[in-house]
């Protein structure tokens, strides 16, 4: 029968060793899958948030009712230079 030092003194036989080696890799598997689901819970939640925002800032210019189409480009334009810094801001982070 083969066997297996375990710390110490101790002396187990090799097919409790590697049970004990899988049991450690099934809970880290479980805590990688767990951390990634989480994670891509938030990015999800993140990226709702963020078109959320957008679509409100859209919704303003809608309800406007510009009287002409070069109002209407500003009202763009500020939304597209809101956008611009915010990408500014983001990438100094």
């Amino acid at each position: 029968m083969a066997v297996a030092r375990s710390g110490g003194n101790d002396i187990m036989p090799a097919s409790k060793n590697r049970r004990k080696k899988m049991a450690g890799q099934e809970s880290s598997n479980v805590f990688i899958k767990e951390y990634q689901e989480r994670f891509e819970k938030k990015l999800r939640e993140n990226e709702i948030a963020l078109l959320d925002h957008w679509k409100t800032q859209l919704d303003k210019v809608i309800s406007i009712r510009p009287d002409s189409i070069a109002s209407l480009q500003m009202q763009i334009k500020k939304i597209s230079d809101m956008m611009a810094n915010r990408i500014r801001v983001l990438k100094k982070e």
